[in-house]
C-alpha cells in the first residue's frame, strides 16, 4: 500500500507522525518541473526541509519515500 504526503498537511500532521509500518512507501507531493526541466516545489519554501524530515523518519523506521513529480 502507498500513500501521499502532501507538504501542506505538515502543520496538522508532521512527517514524524507517519506510520511507515502501514505503507510500502510514501510519496512526497509534489515537485514540479519548470520550463528548463529543473524541479521546483508545489507549495511553500518549506517543502525541501519537510522532505528531508520525512526521509529521515522513514530511515529510522524502515520506511521508504519517493518524490512525486507533477500533480
Amino acid at each position: 500500500m502507498m500513500a501521499y504526503y502532501p507538504e501542506w498537511t505538515a502543520s496538522a500532521f508532521p512527517p514524524e507522525k507517519v506510520d511507515f509500518a502501514r505503507f510500502d512507501w510514501v510519496d512526497f507531493a509534489f515537485a514540479v518541473p519548470d520550463a528548463a526541466f529543473a524541479l521546483g516545489w508545489d507549495g511553500s519554501d518549506e517543502a525541501p526541509a519537510l522532505l528531508a524530515r520525512l526521509v529521515a523518519h522513514a530511515h529510522r523506521t524502515g520506511g521508504r519515500v519517493k518524490l512525486s513529480v507533477g500533480g
